[in-house]
């Protein structure tokens, strides 16, 4: 190994450090090129045209200009790769006609031989390249099933490229040029890319929550600050929304068919925003039509998360073939029963999107969940408005209803957490069948909604549910729903609750009896899978807006930046409820603002400070996935300090780095039994005393000395080798955590 890193400059990386600084990485060049193909000299002699001396002097000395390629604006900074400029169907391009003619150059001549050489390594590689297509096809399927393999070939059919010459361009002034979208009709469409009239399609649109209003409704966390009306949760695009986008790409592909229909819809991850932008893709070809009815495969893409993605299937968010036809179906018997085991649901009317579901008022569909049983669920959705969905368009016309649609999903989600007591947060990804019998009844209207559930292993609950009009007609029919099911813990669910409470607990065992007014909370930080996601949650949820700049520039890993969060949480929770209990004013977490001071000690900043009348002091500290703070009022401490550790085996050497011979001897005296105990509750006084310096222990370890102990009370004197003040720390054990705490009181020196 050795040998091969000689070379490298290869350095240690502290996976623990807290350094901003950008890090550069040494280009590695890749080659992404064939070999070159070479032609024996007898070849090239017998396809080569013969020119003559002058002919080949003028073509060495004037350059060929290389061709202007207009690409397409995508309203993203980064250049897109030239194959995902236009769609297009191969089955629908026409051959390159097989004589050119190019002034002052006569055709080449070429003998059968050569001719029939080309055609023959032509068609090798044809060969080659559609035997590729399949294998990486059947690589990157994945997820999908067979009954997908059909349409998947089609999307891989499809080709983004430049335009064509004689495609219609954004430039084109005669018929082809592209068309303009009715942004009433079509408000999630964007602008149309490249179109082959009812053949292919490509869209694109900038997705903005300050524009588009309804994601402000379904983010995890509604109610962020009270101080600050910008902040906002993390927003997630609905399903429903995704595939209102590939519906309308169908319909405008399709002028004068109507959607009745879609099938083999997948959705591969999540489209959700921060602050940013995104500028998301639809890309539509039509395929076979069947029964009478058209089709259309239709993929969502999002170029901000991807700007060079590619047009396969596997890069796509979402996709689906889109069933159109000139009317309506007539075979719309009801064949979704009630369960057979029904009974009164627990879940209240008026309690439905405070105690279970995050949606705000736009996504609010169901008005109640009126039966429940071991094998279904019964509810009532109403038909919602779609007014002010948008910055601008008051009234927009969607081809589906995703509104009503998403209300039928979170039937879904009432009946796993009545009926799961684990992994019962649940988001769906996959539709076999979706089937639209009629057009959408008035804003008002009731429908009921049965829908019969299943669980699929561990992971998945599949449904079929069925929406029926006042009048008795099935209206909407979705067969093989599934949801992929989330084990959120416990503490952690209020994070994505309307409001929301506290993910932190009262811990007041970890610091025993102290001043007035002084508080500790403590945090699980661990959240099992998907850690990315939830720190994206998360921040959104308790972070002001200049520290959430702050946290993007952080450089740690994943558990060390959920520890981060759990400490800030666990201190603004503990200040939220200082301030009410002293003023009586509620404020959130994202109200109050912790920055570093220039010793790197939190200082605490916000409206809590006008509340209060003086920044309250804070400290916090955080192992292992446990995160924990402690909070005094500026009246009552001066100076405070914490930490914990769990009892644990030390690494080796870990007594003579920590400690003097002198401090060991000292904690030898205690009690040989709890020896590695009095170890760590001293470790962690000097910890929790260097805080209350506002040093910390930069000075190394030693810089600080146990200088007594109290076994009796817990109590650990700690001294600063360079002035020899003293403070003293009371330190605790709970369970297999250590913790201490050092403070400094108003009136005591």
């Amino acid at each position: 190994m050795d040998y091969l890193y000689s070379r490298r400059n290869p350095q240690q990386l502290d996976l623990d450090a807290t350094d901003v600084s950008p890090r550069r990485f040494d280009d590695m060049l890749l080659s992404s090129s064939w070999p070159m193909l070479r032609f024996s000299d007898e070849i090239v002699a017998a396809v080569r045209p013969p020119e003559s001396t002058d002919e080949v002097s003028q073509r060495i000395s004037t350059p060929v200009a290389e061709p202007d390629i207009e690409m397409p604006s995508s309203g993203n900074t980064t250049s897109l790769q030239p194959e995902i400029d236009a769609f297009e169907d191969t089955n629908v391009w026409h051959d390159s006609p097989t004589n050119l003619a190019v002034p002052g150059h006569e055709p080449a001549a070429f003998d059968d031989e050569a001719a029939s050489f080309l055609a023959g390594h032509l068609d090798v590689m044809e060969e080659f390249l559609a035997t590729q297509q399949e294998i990486m096809h059947a690589y990157l399927s994945g997820m999908r099933d067979s009954t997908q393999a059909e349409s998947n070939h089609v999307v891989q059919q499809i080709q983004v490229l430049d335009p064509p010459a004689g495609r219609p361009t954004a430039t084109d002034n005669d018929s082809r040029s592209l068309p303009d979208v009715d942004t009433t009709m079509f408000p999630l469409l964007g602008s149309v890319v490249s179109i082959e009239p009812g053949q292919t399609l490509v869209a694109e649109r900038v997705f903005d929550v300050r524009r588009d209003r309804y994601l402000l409704d379904h983010t995890f966390g509604r109610e962020i600050s009270c101080t600050d009306p910008t902040l906002a949760g993390l927003a997630i695009m609905p399903l429903t929304m995704s595939l209102e986008i590939l519906a309308e790409a169908a319909t405008c592909l399709l002028p004068g068919l109507q959607v009745v229909g879609m099938q083999d819809v997948f959705a591969s991850r999540w489209l959700a925003w921060d602050d940013e932008p995104q500028t998301l893709r639809v890309l539509a070809s039509r395929i076979a039509d069947t029964e009478g009815a058209a089709r259309v495969r239709v993929a969502l893409h999002n170029l901000s998360e991807s700007p060079v993605g590619t047009s396969d299937s596997t890069s796509a968010v979402a996709e689906a073939v889109v069933v159109l036809s000139p009317t309506w179906p007539t075979n719309s018997t009801q064949r979704v029963a009630p369960p057979a085991d029904a009974r009164e649901s627990r879940w209240m009317p008026d309690r439905l999107y405070q105690d279970v579901m995050f949606h705000g008022p736009a996504w609010q569909g169901v008005s109640s969940v009126d039966q429940t049983g071991e094998t279904g669920i019964v509810a009532t959705l109403s038909v919602r408005p779609t007014t002010g969905f948008f910055a601008v368009q008051q009234a927009p016309q969607f081809v589906l209803d995703p509104v009503t649609l998403d209300a039928a999903g979170q039937v879904i989600g009432f009946w796993t957490t009545e009926h799961l007591p684990s992994a019962n947060v649940i988001f769906p990804y996959r539709l076999k069948t979706l089937e639209i019998f009629r057009p959408t009844p008035p804003v008002g209207t009731p429908v009921r909604c049965s829908a019969q559930v299943a669980l699929e292993g561990e992971q998945v609950v599949r449904s079929d549910i069925e929406l029926v009009t006042p009048d008795g007609q099935v209206w909407i029919r979705l067969l093989g729903w599934e949801d992929k099911r989330f084990d959120v813990p416990a503490h952690l669910h209020d994070l994505i609750l309307s409001r929301g409470g506290t993910v932190s607990v009262p811990t007041p065992s970890l610091i025993g009896s102290t001043a007035p007014g002084v508080r500790c909370r403590m945090v699980d930080t661990r959240v099992g899978g998907d850690k990315a996601f939830w720190i994206r949650v998360w921040s959104r949820r308790i972070l002001s807006c200049a520290e959430r700049e702050r946290f993007a520039e952080l450089r740690l890993p994943d558990h060390r930046r959920l520890e981060w969060l759990g400490a800030r949480s666990a201190a603004k929770e503990a200040i939220v409820e200082l301030v009410h209990e002293r003023t009586g004013i509620a404020l959130l977490p994202a109200d109050i603002e912790i920055v570093s001071g220039p010793d790197g000690q939190p200082i605490v900043q916000g409206a809590c400070v006008d509340a209060l009348g003086a920044a309250p002091l804070v400290t916090f500290s955080h192992t292992d996935g446990v995160a924990a703070a402690v909070v005094a009022p500026a009246d009552v401490a001066s100076a405070v300090g914490f930490d914990i550790e769990f009892l644990k085996q030390r690494p080796a050497g870990f007594d003579e780095i920590a400690f003097t011979d002198t401090e060991r001897i000292l904690i030898g005296t205690v009690s040989e039994d709890s020896s590695a105990e009095w170890l760590l509750r001293c470790w962690c006084a000097k910890e929790a005393v260097g805080k209350a310096f506002g040093t910390g222990m930069s000075g190394g370890p030693q810089s600080l000395a146990v200088v007594g102990i109290d076994p009796v009370s817990g109590g650990v004197d700690v001294a600063s080798v360079q002035d020899n003040a003293v403070i003293s720390a009371q330190t605790h054990r709970v369970d297999s955590l250590v913790s201490a705490l050092a403070i400094v009181t108003r009136g005591i020196p």
